[in-house]
């Protein structure tokens, strides 16, 4: 649950601002829970805000840079913010991408992995502040959010959300 409204108007921002400029059309936002661990950093929740978009082939890497920019400047102190855009029809791999993510449910993953899976399945993964272990959760999330199609001209967009 969001306990203050403008942490979920800042959740949605991305979606909003990807419309407005023509770049594509956005799903709602989903949050994903991710493992309660321990040996896992995390501000309140360790989870994952998820959206899909349907996104034109030559506005990909404009929406990947806004969103990069969002986490950038939405970022507050202490969080780990990380962005995984995976553009659907092209993917390889997709079964280590859903397997990872239900593995991330369970297991501690470190950023090595999350790196060497997003490469092997063509997906962007970055980090936008703290120590950077926010792009395990935004991978984890992108097969919650892309199972809710199959529909390959769809791109599912995830983040660790600053505000968490």
């Amino acid at each position: 649950m969001i306990s203050e409204p403008r942490h979920g108007r800042r959740r949605r921002t991305p979606g909003r601002r990807i419309e407005a400029n023509g770049w594509g059309k956005c799903g709602r936002v989903t949050r994903h829970q991710l493992l309660i661990h321990p040996d896992v950093p995390y501000t309140s929740h360790n989870s994952s805000m998820c959206f899909l978009a349907e996104v034109e082939a030559d506005s990909l890497e404009q929406v990947t840079d806004y969103c990069c920019a969002t986490l950038a400047v939405e970022a507050v102190e202490a969080s780990d913010p990380g962005l995984c855009v995976a553009a659907l029809d092209k993917l390889s791999g997709a079964e280590a991408l859903i397997t990872y993510g239900r593995e991330a449910k369970k297991r501690v993953f470190t950023k090595d992995e999350a790196y060497a899976t997003a490469l092997r399945c063509g997906a962007h993964l970055s980090e936008h502040g703290g120590t950077g272990q926010g792009v395990i959760g935004a991978l984890a999330g992108s097969p919650c959010a892309s199972a809710a199609t199959t529909d390959a001209s769809r791109d599912a967009s995830t983040y660790r959300a600053p505000t968490e």
